[in-house]
């Protein structure tokens, strides 16, 4: 099948994010990918069936990938990690519902990043309250 050069460009970010090893790119990368594959769908609403089968393996495939090395991501920003987030809670929620239910083991990885990185935010927030506590200006009553 010949595929849409934006089909073939959106690919070729997700493969590059697949072996990328600085977390920040990685994110920029897949973010890319995935951002081209639907801009494709919006507008070309009409896509051939087998265009739009394609485009859900695809994505399902890289989402696949994603939760098999989510673990193994170290010394990342925290901002970054948010980006992540994002990108498996917004725009790649079905593929994920569809991949963990598929594989106990990538629901097992997801789950877990989803623990620490809960633990991680709550910690964040509440150091962030205590600052703001103790940054408050005390009454002189």
């Amino acid at each position: 099948m010949d595929l849409p050069k934006e089909i073939v460009e959106a690919r070729e970010y997700l493969e590059k994010a697949e072996t990328e090893t600085n977390p920040e790119r990685k994110i920029e990368e897949l973010k890319e990918g995935i951002d081209l594959l639907e801009l494709y769908l919006e507008d070309n609403p009409d896509a051939s069936y087998e265009v739009k089968t394609f485009i859900k393996n695809l994505r399902r495939s890289h989402t696949r990938r994603l939760l098999s090395q989510i673990l193994s991501i170290k010394n990342i920003e925290f901002e970054s990690w948010l980006q992540y987030i994002g990108l498996l809670i917004t725009k790649l929620k079905h593929e994920v519902a569809f991949v963990i239910e598929q594989d106990p083991e990538l629901k097992n990885n997801y789950d877990e990043f989803d623990r620490v990185w809960s633990d991680t935010l709550r910690k964040a927030l509440k150091k962030y309250k205590e600052k703001d506590t103790n940054d408050s200006p005390q009454s002189d009553a």
